[in-house]
């Protein structure tokens, strides 16, 4: 069986029915200490009859309640049958010395409490099938809004429309230059099966331009992912992808990009080209287990990397699943 990351992982973590056999997870775990020990791993999803087990390394974390689980079946079943296993994010919490009011057994010493990041069945695959030419696939990060200039009505666009509103694409982005009235500038234009969707606003295209001239320099296509919203009446779309600077040494040298030919370099932008992305965290550069200043960054509310709200909890080691909007400006 081949490894599937499913799609549209920043989704809510559901909780699973804890597993028969909890010390193997004690042991999965790795501490024999009393109190709260965590594990984040990827974990696998294989369907089970009606149910949907969840394994790490082998082990049992948990199952996916059956309620949960009907609606998601016949996505994952069909992934199984293709030779995929899919595989999600799992936090797996144990307590050796804690037990809850309302359990029904008076317990072992071990209690597990596990999650598994999974959004809605629809957002789990993507629409299409990846570019059949030599592609490097961008890290996923914030969702940067596309400026959508393909009739949402066309033979092109009704792929994307579905009935649940939403669908994620593979996408490729390409440095095009655009003509204005007296001059021109370059921004990132997005495809989606060669058919032009639109472009990155052109603050937002100076921030991905070095990354996707680079790979294009290699003769590879850059792709990411993207998120199309919408009808026959409009349609909006986003990129998911890390931009140039956030994207990590180790992943450019992973992926054959740390030439020193230059391909692809071009002045950093000035952060006051996007006001928006300006102003999102003003303390500086997004905070993260790998983030620059992360080890001096005070647990708080900060701007959310992932994109789902405005602003996300930082616990001082790792984002949490907390968030919050922004309080609008009393008028």
């Amino acid at each position: 069986m081949q490894m599937f990351d499913l799609w549209g992982q920043v989704g809510a973590y559901v909780p699973l029915e804890p597993p028969a056999d909890k010390t193997a997870v004690r042991a999965l775990v790795g501490s024999t200490s009393a109190g709260r020990d965590e594990l984040r791993s990827n974990a696998t999803l294989s369907v089970d009859g009606s149910k949907l087990r969840a394994e790490v390394s082998g082990v049992a974390v948990g199952w996916v309640p059956v309620e949960v689980a009907s609606s998601y079946l016949p996505v994952l079943a069909a992934l199984t049958a293709q030779g995929r296993l899919p595989r999600v994010t799992a936090r797996i919490n144990v307590y050796d010395s804690y037990q809850p009011e309302d359990a029904d057994s008076a317990g072992d010493g071990v209690w597990v409490s596990s999650y598994i990041a999974l959004a809605e069945p629809h957002l789990l695959q993507p629409l299409n099938a990846p570019p059949t030419a030599a592609h490097v696939e961008l890290p996923e990060g914030r969702k940067q809004k596309v400026a959508v200039t393909v009739d949402p009505s066309s033979v092109d666009a009704r792929p994307w429309i579905q009935p649940e509103g939403a669908g994620w694409v593979y996408c490729s982005l390409h440095a095009h230059e655009e003509q204005l009235a007296r001059t021109t500038r370059e921004v990132v234009q997005v495809e989606v099966d060669s058919v032009v969707v639109g472009t990155l606003t052109p603050a937002m295209s100076k921030n991905f331009l070095p990354l996707v001239k680079l790979v294009a320099a290699t003769g590879r296509l850059p792709v990411a992912r993207g998120l199309i919203k919408g009808n026959h009446l409009q349609l909006e779309m986003t990129v998911a992808a890390l931009k140039s600077s956030e994207v990590t040494q180790a992943w450019l040298r992973d992926n054959d990009l740390t030439g020193d030919n230059g391909a692809g370099r071009v002045p950093a932008p000035d952060v006051t080209d996007d006001p928006i992305e300006a102003a999102a965290d003003p303390a500086g550069d997004d905070p993260g287990p790998d983030g620059a200043g992360a080890d001096a960054r005070e647990p708080g509310f900060y701007a959310d990397p992932q994109g789902m709200a405005d602003e996300r909890f930082w616990d001082g080691f790792d984002w949490t699943s907390r968030i919050r909007m922004r309080p609008k400006p009393a008028r």
